[in-house]
């Protein structure tokens, strides 16, 4: 594998994206999923440092944070909520 490595993203298309530099014999190593978008897993993670829902939607309302829309279909992590908007 070189320094660059083409990957398809499921939003993007083809993007080129660093590669994995070193290499191993008995577990090779692999890009096993596209870079997340930005705000892609905003909620996720603001509901892992305790934010409540109500918190949330205040945040993206507000500005102060940013989720993105598209990538919520293809998000396989929670359900993102209707408060969710590209800002």
């Amino acid at each position: 594998m070189g320094f660059f490595s083409e990957q398809q993203h499921p939003s993007e298309g083809t993007i080129r994206t660093i590669g994995i530099p070193q290499q191993w014999s008995e577990t090779p190593a692999t890009l096993r999923h596209p870079a997340p978008r930005l705000g892609e897993h905003t909620q996720e993670l603001l509901r892992e440092y305790g934010f409540g829902q109500d918190e949330i939607e205040d945040l993206l309302q507000s500005g102060g944070a940013r989720a993105d829309t598209a990538a919520c279909s293809a998000c396989r992590f929670r359900v993102c909520g209707p408060a969710q908007q590209v800002l």
